[in-house]
């Protein structure tokens, strides 16, 4: 099997588990990673497209992490406000993890086995140093 036909079960595997996610948060991760899907297989012009997003989602996510995951959800006075919610959000926190490591393997793939990407970033960059 080839390492391009991964990076598609990547992103099914990332909906299914911002699915999962949706049951703790309100969770972009199930429209971002079909997105991913549907951009990746039926529009070849938007891979590049695909891999910035999952750069952004990625800040999005680390800021999630700690901001709510971390700060409001770890807060005594929030387990004494909602302790039945103390599981769900352990849940809901490994699969913001595991969708962070997915997206970091898609990007790593998508650079490495797609020349397109990489000359879309290498020429994005190019002209931002001429402007």
């Amino acid at each position: 099997m080839n390492v391009q036909e991964w990076i598609p079960r990547i992103f099914l595997a990332g909906a299914l588990l911002g699915a999962i996610g949706c049951l703790g948060r309100s969770d972009y991760n199930l429209p971002v990673f079909l997105f991913a899907f549907i951009a990746w297989n039926y529009l070849a012009n938007q891979k590049s497209v695909v891999t910035f997003l999952f750069a952004f989602s990625l800040i999005v996510d680390v800021i999630w992490f700690f901001v709510i995951g971390w700060g409001t959800w770890s807060s005594d006075a929030y387990a004494k406000l909602a302790p039945w919610e103390g599981g769900l959000h352990k849940v809901t926190k490994i699969v913001v993890a595991i969708n962070f490591i997915l997206k970091i393997a898609s990007i790593g793939l998508s650079f490495a086995f797609d020349p397109n990407i990489k000359n879309s970033f290498t020429s994005a960059l190019q002209m931002r140093r001429i402007t």
